[in-house]
């Protein structure tokens, strides 16, 4: 009768271990036994879950990350109060590092007369919001 060594490992996610057991099969019989003493425990680290996006709302100026500091969906945009100049604006780039002198690709941009609503797409890398807040709308 011959037999394999076969090397199996368990994990157990939720208490961060491993265990390495070695097992022998019987080619006839076809049944698995463990020999115990083949069992090597072994700590596996928990990896850190990536912190969630904030939903807002967004109301400081600046350059937000799409997907990882804000998700693309549909938001009311209004001008932040003391708007300077009266230019409340923002701008969607498919690259990072655009801006409204050519560098790079702006998907949308836009100077607020008034609320509205603003659709940050899947392809978005960044927005950039000078006086403007952001309130996700729910469902979109």
């Amino acid at each position: 009768m011959s037999r394999t060594r076969v090397l199996v490992i368990l994990t157990a996610l939720s208490l961060g271990a491993a265990v390495a057991i070695g097992l022998s099969a019987g080619s006839d019989s076809g049944t698995v036994t463990a020999d115990p003493a083949t069992v090597t425990p072994a700590v596996v680290e928990p990896t850190e879950a990536e912190p969630a996006p904030a939903t807002g709302p967004f109301t400081e100026n600046g350059t937000l990350l799409v997907p990882t500091e804000i998700v693309p969906g549909v938001y009311k945009a209004t001008a932040t109060d003391g708007a300077l100049d009266g230019l409340p604006y923002y701008e969607i780039c498919g690259t990072l590092g655009c801006d409204a002198f050519g560098t790079g690709t702006i998907l949308a941009n836009g100077i607020l007369d008034g609320p509205t609503y603003i659709t940050i797409p899947a392809e978005a890398v960044s927005i950039t919001l000078t006086d403007v807040t952001l309130t996700s709308v729910a469902g979109y």
